[in-house]
């Protein structure tokens, strides 16, 4: 543990003597995740330096550690909930709602435009030489990636071709567009929070401004920007409508954003299945039959327009391994730790030898060549390894996740790039694409911080900021905290987002694509936690959720 998280815990051992004069509740919260956040160190730390985490008498020494470490962690979340409350009042706005809604879109367009400029025409990674070889060869289509997304991405081809360009133009025009829908969601949300007198407003606007990872991503062809684009403005707007009775078209907005934003992400329909169970635990009445509502319709609309373009593309169905990661890198673990020969059937001495602990794609590829037929038998064959091996099953998922919640995650940083930086191209001629940088300085400065040196982890606040784990835990502890409080209303907008990092949880690596959305909800989570709590200092005691954001 290096001195900076040494001094920290030794500011927060001494002032934990402030916790034992709370009530028994804040002590219980506090305490249940001060024990969360020390099993994120300490798990953390012990799957990545010492490639486990219970074996033998380690065991008693972690529990030992972990309890210890949770005393000073339980008295931050006594810190943050005293601090979240505090503050000057928030002045009067100056201006209108409007005009800073139109200054704030025009700071972040003229801010990442640069960025843009510097990786002209786009950030032709990921999926997308995949998607848009399906669009100009006309191959063979699959649900491998969204088809809305790869749709889009052939109608600016087609747009380029219309106006006598070529691919790179096309892909330009789509960054561009791209570039304005993140720019409308962050503006979108800005200003309600402008509106809601948040404290710290400039501090987010700079942040969405000079943040690079924002006009990164919005340079990117890939689909997660769009869908933290469309997820964004469907949180807030979710929290517009419970400031009054919700109307018959907002209830039709909410739907349709939904349904897009299923339709952008192959995982997000499982998150909202999850996310409807919990959140039909805390609604009642014609609350719940309106949420059911809007739920069964947005899938109903999902599963509509799914099948009509696969209908209308011919894609054959994404491959079943890419929903086994999970159990894939934890046979192929066993494999190389314990028995090759009890995961034989499934996991070749190939995937064996491929096998990355934080990254499950090496694994899935060579399974994929080989196919599994029978995904039953496959199933049980992972449980009844799994019974023999639990210890081995444990270990390869939190090696595998361990870059979305362990806060000092550096495996994961020295193993995956943070992001992509070089076009991907086939060599064909026909999908490639060139960066032609207009300001070829800042084009070599984006890559050597973020390509696959990652030199961002050299500077103490670019570090921070690019933390996925710090997104992470603001997520947990706003769930912490609303129920704490009970607030259990304000907890539906963002129960989307939870059900999401759920899922990612079962995904092939950790990428701070796949994180965006979470990252781009931070100010809207933040500000609602400071509304919550100036209301509460403001009363002096626990009001409704009702009339917190009035």
């Amino acid at each position: 543990m290096n001195l900076c998280y040494f001094v920290i815990l030794c500011l927060l051992c001494l002032n934990a003597k402030r916790l034992w004069n709370k009530d028994r509740r804040r002590k219980l919260f506090a305490g249940l995740f001060g024990i969360l956040l020390s099993c994120g160190y300490v798990f953390g730390y012990w799957i990545q330096k010492m490639q486990y985490v219970f074996a033998g008498e380690e065991s008693l020494k972690i529990i030992l550690i972990t309890l210890l470490l949770s005393i000073p962690l339980a008295n931050l979340f006594d810190l943050l909930c005293e601090g979240i409350g505090r503050g000057k009042e928030v002045a009067e706005p100056k201006i209108t709602k409007r005009r800073f809604s139109i200054l704030i879109f025009m700071l972040l367009l003229f801010a990442w435009i640069p960025v843009w400029l510097a990786f002209y025409p786009c950030i032709y990674a990921y999926d997308a030489m995949m998607q848009t070889h399906y669009c100009i060869e006309q191959g063979l289509w699959t649900n491998q990636q969204p088809l809305l997304h790869t749709m889009l991405l052939g109608i600016f081809w087609e747009l380029a071709k219309l106006f006598g360009g070529n691919l790179a133009s096309g892909m330009a025009m789509y960054a561009f567009f791209q570039m304005l829908a993140l720019d409308g969601a962050l503006t979108y949300a800005l200003t309600w929070l402008y509106e809601k007198r948040v404290r710290g407003i400039r501090w987010m606007v700079l942040w969405c401004a000079f943040f690079p990872v924002h006009p990164m991503l919005a340079i990117s062809i890939t689909k997660d920007t769009l869908f933290a684009a469309i997820s964004l403005v469907l949180v807030v707007y979710q929290f517009k409508c419970m400031e009054k009775k919700p109307k018959p078209w907002s209830v039709m907005g909410i739907t349709l954003l939904v349904a897009i934003a299923l339709l952008l992400r192959n995982n997000a329909i499982y998150a909202l299945a999850l996310a409807a169970v919990l959140s039909l635990l805390i609604l009642r009445g014609r609350k719940r039959k309106l949420y059911v509502l809007v739920a069964v319709a947005a899938t109903c609309i999902f599963a509509v327009g799914k099948y009509g373009m696969m209908e209308g593309t011919g894609a054959a169905p994404s491959p079943t391994v890419e929903s086994l990661c999970v159990p894939l890198q934890q046979m192929a673990r066993v494999g190389k730790y314990a028995d090759a020969g009890a995961v034989r059937a499934y996991i070749s001495e190939d995937a064996i030898w491929a096998y990355n602990e934080v990254i499950a794609d090496p694994v899935k590829w060579t399974v994929m060549d080989r196919g599994i037929d029978d995904v039953g038998a496959f199933l049980r064959t992972w449980v009844s390894v799994g019974i023999r091996y639990t210890r081995l099953y444990l270990d390869a998922f939190l090696a595998n996740t361990a870059g979305y919640w362990y806060p000092d995650d550096t495996l994961t940083v020295q193993r995956l790039y943070y992001l992509q930086t070089a076009s991907i191209n086939p060599g064909d001629g026909i999908c490639d694409i060139e960066i032609t940088s207009k300001l070829p300085f800042l084009y070599e400065r984006l890559c050597q911080w973020f390509g696959n040196s990652n030199q961002y982890t050299e500077n103490v606040v670019l570090s921070f900021f690019c933390n996925i784990p710090v997104y992470t835990w603001l997520l947990i502890f706003y769930f912490f905290y609303m129920v704490y409080k009970k607030k259990w209303r304000l907890l539906l907008p963002v129960m989307f987002l939870g059900a999401y990092f759920l899922t990612l949880l079962l995904g092939p690596c950790v990428l701070v694509r796949y994180a965006y959305l979470i990252m781009v909800a931070a100010p809207v989570l933040i500000g609602i936690l400071m509304i919550t709590g100036k209301d509460e200092e403001n009363n002096g005691q626990n009001c409704s959720s009702d009339s917190v954001l009035q």
